[in-house]
């Protein structure tokens, strides 16, 4: 193009707006339904999927960037209330019936993310009780009958084959599964008003749509429109007329289909597109989705037919796309001949793909890695360097994740300088070997998600002493590591940089099989409550470190962070609380070079006490307080931040401390 990407956008929308302002027609405004004004003023608040009661209260998934995705009720008035959070999905669709709702979740196998299922989650309004239905594979678009106790969705099983199961909704137990032998994807299915058949929009192996509707009792599938190239979107139901979302036009509107006679008619038009329709008995008109830069609108259109209904063919649905040089729907044939033969594990197992900043302060890591293609072997190979102990060096580490548990080899040398009393300096080297065995476990539970892990690491090393020295001859150690990480958080919504909820509990115990003696016990528990704000966090911390520090054994590298902005000291009993309190004070939205992309700058002010037996130390109790200012980036996933320390009470030196810093993710 000969300009820089920066000004090929440029150039690209520029166009795009041209030709916008030239195509675009009649300015339609529709009116939103009642809502706050501070909703409407919300930097970002998506309303999907409407759904209207009886008495005309509108249920709807709402999204905002501070509040993850849940169905709130709106009354006639504009009241908003909260009915239920989702957890983790495809799409926010929902259902709802005689205040009973259902929809689809993500669950993941606990050890095997790619087996995941998407299981249909049913609400009772009522009772507060809700209930899960599991598939094999995976449920889809499902959907209530009027009285709220039977369940029409979509099931896809492992082998890829498509039918419709009808389910109880209080029991759970399958009711029924209609035939599909041309395996049509049937989404969206809904009950006819004699609730005898099922109306889906139904797609083909070669992409088409089409409405259809096949007989419960029978089985059999007739087509309401012939098939074509255009998306269809949720239909809804009301009478002889099927209202849904279809892309006829140049937006997406919405359209009034003949039950009967396939025919299109489109209801909504102007300059915004209009996202699946719902029937306002109360109003007798419809409500849809508005699209909105800042988030969907739900707005009401004239519901019964007349002159703003404009009769509409539905074409093959194959757009003109200017500077297309050949037709992708029909490609030339090409006579291709591959050979079939079992995929090594083993193949590609050197692939190095990426480096990174890996931080667990006040261990800092600088590694590259590599993956192979099946991705269930992993080597990081690096530097690392422990800000307290200013032990550092280099290592390489693979894990094997092909059997239940990961295992794990790796080489690594930790070293550092140390002064004797009498003025002179050695160099401390730790080599060592590692083997280990894992088990990392993942839990998706609604709007929560939970982390297991457990794992143990055998080492085998020698220690050195550089100059060498007769009283300090080289010597060998073993011993194993035993970690157990337990994390339940809430998902967090998009200007959220900590979960509202959120707890997490970390054990490292070690300990020497032979040689010198080795003994190390860490254990940190971190709670994060919400804060006065949903952007906003309060988090709590406490850690607790015991270690052998006689001079004849052998002291690990540990997490131990102590007061922050004065590091630890090497006691044998060290322990120390901590209070953070973080909100959000600029949204920069801004890209640096193509590369980084600025999320998020944050403040957090907080305080620490530290305790320590370490007769050298230069108190037993440190009090620190200060701030932290971090930026968030988007691209490559890094936090960066400086902190700046007080100290309150304990060592009279450097009571004030600048420095920068790479913040943990404990959640």
């Amino acid at each position: 193009y000969g300009k820089r990407n920066k000004f090929f956008y440029k150039d690209a929308m520029e166009w795009y707006a041209g030709k916008w302002k030239s195509d675009k027609g009649i300015l339609n405004e529709y009116p939103f339904i009642k809502m706050p004004a501070k909703d409407l003023a919300n930097d970002y608040f998506d309303m999907a999927y409407p759904d209207v009661a009886e008495d005309g209260s509108v249920y709807s998934a709402i999204t905002t960037f501070d509040r993850t995705a849940a169905i709130y009720k709106i009354d006639p008035e504009g009241k908003r209330t909260k009915v239920i959070s989702m957890g983790l999905q495809q799409d926010h669709y929902f259902d709802q019936s005689n205040h009973r709702f259902v929809w689809t979740e993500l669950r993941f196998d606990p050890r095997w993310i790619r087996k995941d299922k998407n299981v249909i989650i049913v609400y009772d309004e009522s009772s507060g009780k809700k209930k899960k239905l599991i598939p094999v594979k995976g449920f889809y678009t499902p959907s209530l009958d009027k009285a709220g106790t039977r369940i029409a969705a979509l099931h896809a099983d492992l082998e890829g084959n498509y039918a419709i199961q009808i389910l109880d909704a209080l029991t759970g137990s399958l009711l029924a599964t209609l035939p599909n032998k041309d395996n049509l994807y049937l989404s969206y299915p809904i009950w006819s008003e004699d609730e005898v058949s099922i109306i889906a929009t139904a797609r083909d192996d070669k992409g088409r749509m089409a409405l259809v509707e096949e007989d419960i009792a029978t089985g059999d599938i007739k087509l309401i429109t012939h098939y074509s190239y255009n998306v269809l979107g949720r239909p809804f139901l009301h009478g002889d007329w099927i209202y849904l979302t279809s892309s006829l036009d140049t937006l997406d509107q919405v359209y009034a289909v003949d039950r009967h006679e396939g025919v299109f008619y489109r209801l909504s038009s102007g300059n915004s597109a209009h996202y699946d329709p719902a029937w306002d008995p109360s109003q007798e008109a419809i409500v849809c989705s508005e699209y909105h830069l800042d988030g969907r609108k739900i707005v009401s259109i004239p519901g019964h037919p007349g002159r703003d209904w404009i009769l509409t063919g539905l074409n093959d649905g194959i757009k003109k796309v200017e500077g297309a040089g050949r037709n992708l729907l029909s490609p030339p044939g090409e006579k291709r001949a591959f050979e079939i033969k079992k995929y090594s594990q083993w193949s590609n197992v050197f692939n190095v793909h990426s480096w990174t900043i890996v931080a667990d302060d006040p261990v800092w890591q600088a590694e590259i890695r590599s993956n192979n293609i099946l991705n269930n072997i992993s080597i990081a190979g690096g530097y690392e360097y422990n800000r307290n102990t200013k032990a550092s060096g280099p290592y390489i580490n693979m894990r094997f994740g092909m059997w239940y548990p990961v295992f794990s080899l790796g080489l690594g040398q930790t070293a550092k300088k140390i002064t004797t009393k009498d003025g002179r300096q050695f160099r401390v080297s730790n080599d060592d070997v590692n083997a280990g065995i894992s088990l990392p476990l993942y839990f998706t539970i609604g709007p929560y998600q939970q982390v297991v892990s457990l794992s143990s690491t055998y080492y085998k090393g020698i220690s050195r002493l550089r100059p060498k020295i007769p009283e300090a001859p080289d010597f060998s150690f073993s011993y194993l590591t035993h970690k157990i990480l337990l994390i339940n958080s809430r998902n967090q919504a998009y200007r959220q940089a900590m979960p509202t909820w959120g707890q997490r509990f970390d054990l490292s115990y070690s300990k020497e099989l032979s040689g010198v003696p080795i003994s190390l016990l860490y254990l940190s528990s971190d709670l994060a409550f919400p804060g006065l704000k949903p952007s906003h966090y309060l988090l709590l911390r406490s850690e607790y470190l015991s270690q052998d520090t006689n001079s004849t054994s052998i002291q690990l590298s540990n997490p131990y962070v102590g007061a922050r902005g004065y590091g630890s000291v090497e006691g044998k009993h060290q322990y120390r609380f901590g209070i953070t309190y973080g909100f959000p004070i600029w949204y920069p939205d801004f890209g640096y070079g193509n590369i980084f992309y600025s999320k998020r700058v944050r403040l957090q002010p907080f305080f620490d006490v530290a305790y320590s037996d370490d007769i050298n130390a230069p108190a037993r109790w440190m009090r620190s307080t200060g701030a932290e200012l971090i930026v968030d980036f988007n691209f490559p996933p890094i936090s960066l931040g400086i902190r700046y320390s007080k100290l309150l009470s304990g060592d009279s030196k450097n009571s004030n401390v600048f420095e920068f810093f790479i913040p943990v993710q404990r959640f």
